[in-house]
């Protein structure tokens, strides 16, 4: 029984790291940079570990969710423009019409500026606002406050507040995924 268990938990645990590797292709090349960046510079994870690539899987994936729900966001400020009220089949129709006319412009790499937001004035396209790697401490070094607090931080380079539920599973998302243990 406990086999089928850990069976389960490991085609599971694939099933997300499968999800989180359909996002990537959505993003631009800003935002992957900004990604792999973060992963390193913020997370103290180097480029060709496993663990690096759950961290780019993990961030895609929140990244690409975050970018779908400011669209649909939008999509509902032009239903309510329209006279519609937030909670009414019209509304909900309004939406999902909207929707399904026109192609996610966050899923469009080529002609999307999605990466605007998600990078601050001051910084250079690509960069994360924060960089720890001056402290030059391996992910696997650090005591489970400061992961914790990294993995927050690498959170906020999506542009993800801190005060919404989406952050909250971007931060879980990541802690999990650097934690998970492969079955040998």
């Amino acid at each position: 029984m406990r086999t089928i268990g850990i069976s389960l938990l490991v085609i599971s645990l694939t099933g997300l790291t499968s999800c989180a590797n359909a996002a990537a292709p959505h993003l631009n090349p800003n935002q992957t940079t900004l990604i792999d960046k973060t992963c390193a510079k913020v997370m103290g994870l180097r480029q060709g570990e496993m663990h690096f690539d759950e961290c780019v899987d993990s961030l895609s994936a929140s990244l690409d969710h975050k970018l779908e729900a400011e669209r649909v966001a939008q999509m509902g400020d032009e239903c309510r423009r329209s006279g519609l009220t937030d909670g009414t089949q019209k509304f909900s129709t309004c939406v999902l019409d909207k929707e399904n006319a026109s192609p996610s412009p966050a899923h469009d790499s080529e002609n999307s500026d999605a990466s605007a937001p998600l990078v601050s004035a001051s910084s250079q396209v690509g960069e994360p606002d924060i960089d720890f790697s001056g402290k030059s401490k391996s992910y696997w070094k650090m005591s489970p406050t400061e992961a914790w607090s990294r993995e927050k931080y690498s959170c906020a380079q999506l542009g993800l507040d801190p005060s919404t539920s989406s952050f909250n599973q971007c931060v879980a998302d990541l802690d999990a995924n650097l934690t998970y243990e492969p079955l040998r």
